[in-house]
């Protein structure tokens, strides 16, 4: 029987409580936000993911984004990694062969992306 996201999460909280849980949902969300934006399924490289959560928490968080990543213990690419493996290490997500863990070592500075957020004004 498949689990659900919930059940997902719960499961790997229970062994890893690095992560918020919520940085988990968020995780999932901003991967399905991202593949509608890139108007395709399946798989993801780890960059259309990483690229994925931090568009997706301007969009949802903006200014205060690296706070809600710090508060859920994500302050690097590594992490997002991570969180990303502990669904794969435990079959609940699918991997290609050539896909590694290491993609999302020290991809980008995560915290001055996430400073990186620009307030769009709208002139008259």
């Amino acid at each position: 029987m498949e689990m659900t996201p919930d059940e997902q999460v719960e499961a790997i909280f229970k062994e890893d409580k690095r992560y918020d849980p919520q940085a988990y949902f968020f995780l999932m969300i901003s991967m399905g936000w991202k593949k509608r934006e890139l108007q395709r399924e399946g798989h993801m490289k780890a960059s259309e993911v990483m690229d994925g959560f931090c568009e997706y928490a301007h969009l949802n968080f903006g200014l205060m984004s690296r706070c809600v990543f710090e508060q859920w213990g994500v302050r690097q690419t590594d992490d997002i990694g991570n969180m990303v493996y502990n669904f794969v290490s435990r079959d609940f997500w699918g991997k290609e062969e050539d896909d590694s863990q290491e993609e999302f070592q020290e991809a980008f500075d995560l915290l001055v992306r996430m400073d990186d957020y620009k307030i769009e004004s709208e002139e008259n």
